[in-house]
């Protein structure tokens, strides 16, 4: 049996941030354990964080720097984007371009250094 790859595009490592972060974020949404959220944020580098904080940012001023609004709409919620219902070449390449962009990933990634940063306070304050 052959598999066929798909060449990997920036567009789908954000989809899969994206994924990821929303994971991460429900698991701990719904955790009641301390010690459970301690280990799960232990395991999160909190330097690759800010890196997609920082990373979100520039490519949203870089898309959006046209537009005058603190945040553009049109930026948000385009992250389930089906490209295979996309029949016009130059609105896919468009569409990719967009998904490069998933903003939500950048406040999901500020909500985990957020909690990273009340755990620490934790730990301080259990010494």
């Amino acid at each position: 049996m052959v598999v066929m790859m798909m060449p990997y595009e920036d567009w789908m490592n954000e989809k899969l941030k994206y994924y990821v972060l929303v994971l991460v974020l429900s698991i701990l949404e719904k955790n009641k354990n301390d010690e459970i959220t301690k280990r799960v944020m232990r395991k999160i580098n909190v330097e690759i964080l800010q890196s997609i904080i920082c990373f979100t940012f520039k490519n949203y001023k870089t898309m959006y720097k046209e537009k005058n609004e603190e945040l553009v709409r049109e930026g948000f919620i385009h992250y389930d984007i089906d490209l295979d219902e996309i029949k016009d070449q130059k609105n896919i390449e468009f569409e990719k371009k967009k998904l490069e962009c998933i903003i939500e990933n950048g406040f999901y990634a500020y909500f985990l250094v957020a909690e990273y940063s009340e755990i620490q306070d934790l730990n301080f304050m259990e010494r």
